[in-house]
């Protein structure tokens, strides 16, 4: 296997022993790593979700056409995702615009073999196409819920999780990043009408958040209720103080009473 001199150095050091090669200094010094906001802010959020009950999952930025498809039965995509030149199977030829569909897939592979109360989320980039120009890319939060809110009990009936706990979700989440949140009723062709809202930040959209539609559960072989919470973390980045608001204990606490009128 050897075919240049370097391949020959290789050699002889092996034989002879790394551990026999001095140490020496680098010629230079290493430039000051310039401060990265996003990477912080993306470290903060993954500790605010953990500590929340969710887990982190990694899926592959290559997705198939099949898969995005599946996310909008009815609709064409908004935006014809880029292909990639020579993918290594169908089922990574072109690179993600949403987050979304690994999510949902990550889900139904759990509930295969019997996961039970999921919490994921994924933190990652999704590439939107820009004509001939290079795609944008856009660091963005995909959460999703399904499963047992809690526990299998004999102290009570099994309470299944559902879009109200992923609105608490998001409402938490604004709150340790000391964020207003507000939330605008907007259907969407993925969720279920009724139950799809926007996320906003000081009036501005951030995100979406709704209950997966019965027929992309299906299309994902997903079942009972999935929730979801795609956040745009460069919109959300610039809007999240990080000073939480101090509110006093009532002077006067809530007193319940029970009166009965004959």
């Amino acid at each position: 296997d050897i075919s240049c001199a370097a391949d020959l150095v290789e050699e002889v050091a092996r034989i002879v022993g790394y551990d026999e090669v001095p140490a020496t200094r680098l010629a230079f010094s290493l430039p000051p790593q310039e401060p990265s906001p996003m990477l912080d802010f993306k470290k903060r959020l993954r500790n605010i979700l953990v500590n929340c009950g969710f887990q982190e999952v990694l899926t592959y930025s290559l997705v198939s056409m099949e898969k995005l498809r599946k996310l909008s039965p009815h609709l064409q995509l908004s935006a014809s995702p880029l292909k990639i030149v020579n993918p290594m199977t169908h089922e990574q030829e072109y690179l993600r615009t949403t987050l979304r569909a690994n999510v949902l897939a990550t889900i139904a592979n759990n509930q295969k073999r019997e996961e039970n109360g999921m919490r994921v989320f994924e933190i990652g980039r999704v590439f939107l196409p820009r004509g001939k120009d290079l795609p944008r890319e856009k660091e963005m939060l995909c959460a999703a819920l399904s499963g047992s809110r809690s526990r299998l009990s004999w102290h009570g009936d099994k309470q299944l999780l559902d879009f109200f706990d992923a609105k608490g979700a998001a409402e938490n989440l604004m709150s340790q990043l000391g964020s207003e949140v507000d939330f605008e009723a907007k259907d969407n062709d993925g969720f279920v009408q009724g139950r799809a809202v926007d996320i906003l930040v000081a009036g501005e959209r951030i995100g979406t958040l709704g209950e997966v539609h019965p027929k992309v559960a299906h299309a994902f072989d997903l079942s009972g209720t999935v929730s979801v919470v795609e956040i745009d973390l460069e919109e959300l980045l610039g809007k999240a103080t990080g000073v939480k608001r101090y509110q006093p204990i009532p002077r006067f606490p809530s007193v319940t009473r029970d009166i009965a009128l004959l």
